[in-house]
Formats: C-alpha cells, structure tokens, sequence
C-alpha cells in the first residue's frame, strides 16, 4: 500500500501552460503526482521540512532549455531523488513508473520489469541500501499499524494543504476537465475517505 506505484493513465490529468517561472506549477504537480515523490514515493506527509520536495525536469534544462516551462516535462519529486537524478535525461516517470512496471517487496527492494522502470530503478538509485532501510522502516510501520485504520490512514493520509485548482485556472490549460478531478475537489465533494 504505501510502496504501490499508481496504475497507469493514458495522459496526466492537468495540463496548464503559460507560467513564466517553472515554480508557479507546483500546485498542479502536487495533485497530479498525488503529494508523494513520483521515484520514491515518499509522501509529503511523512516529511517536516518545507522544501523536500522539488520540481525535477525529466529532460534537465542543462540539456535542452525546450521543456523549462512545460508542465510534460515536470515532475514532483522528493530532494533525495531529484538530487540522485541530477542532470541526468530519463523516461517519463508518469509512464515508466506504474503498477505494472515496477514493484516493492516486502524486503525493501524495488524491481522493474520493463527496461524504463529498470533504468530509472539504477539512475535514481533506489535500492541503495539507504533506501532499503527507509523502505523497511515504513512496510514495518505499515505492517503494525494494519489493524488500526486510524493509524493506517494517518500514513496515507492527504496533507491539509491541498491545492484549490480553480482558482489557478486562469492560465491556460489543456485538460481543464482535470480540475474537477483534483484532490481539493474531491475532498470538497466528500469523495474521499
């Protein structure tokens, strides 16, 4: 559960452009990557520091300055993985990194089975033994808790936080539907548990 990548969609959610300053969609990154590192995925919630997630380019601007502002080129990321990553070009986690591409077990490793997952698994160093024991800690914690929903949901759970999307709509954006999706609306439609 806490080390279950999501399932795959044929396209992200949202889709906005127009921003002058890559910073400006983080609160779209947050909602489409659902608040958690899309490498690693830890989650916001299990962090204290303000900043421990980043912007990461798939594509670095060191190598190409094309896709800076594009939202297709942006992920969100634990500091961790986007400082592993670093420069590096890789395959679009969105689609790499799906149920069916990569796995964790109960021993704290994760395991691609297809090439992308793979590369991605050895670029960003996820079963570093660092790593592992961080994963370990968790499906520990995961593990005890299970019997106490209470508990359980406070792993899971969404931060407070959650970003009014509409509000941000007044740029443009190519998947307006995706709003009405969004985490923040879901939770205000009582969708969520």
């Amino acid at each position: 559960m806490l080390f279950t990548y999501p399932k795959a969609r044929p396209h992200r959610r949202h889709g906005p452009y127009g921003y002058s300053d890559y910073q400006r969609y983080r609160p779209w990154l947050r909602d489409e990557f659902e608040f958690r590192c899309v490498y690693c995925l830890e989650r916001e919630i299990w962090t204290k520091r303000k900043r421990a997630f980043d912007i990461d380019h798939i594509v670095p601007i060191s190598q190409s300055t094309d896709g800076e502002l594009d939202y297709e080129n942006l992920a969100y990321s634990c500091a961790r993985c986007n400082g592993v990553k670093s420069d590096q070009a890789v395959q679009d986690p969105f689609f790499a990194l799906t149920d069916s591409s990569i796995r964790a077990d109960s021993n704290g490793v994760v395991t691609g089975t297809t090439p992308e997952s793979k590369d991605l698994i050895r670029k960003l160093d996820l079963n570093c033994d660092d790593m592992i024991k961080w994963r370990c800690l968790k499906l520990e914690h995961e593990t005890l808790v299970q019997h106490d929903s209470k508990k359980l949901a406070s792993l899971t759970r969404l931060p407070e936080d959650l970003p009014d999307l509409s509000r941000l709509n007044r740029k443009p954006n190519t998947r307006p539907e995706g709003v009405s999706e969004s985490w923040y609306e879901r939770r205000k439609k009582e969708e969520l548990d």
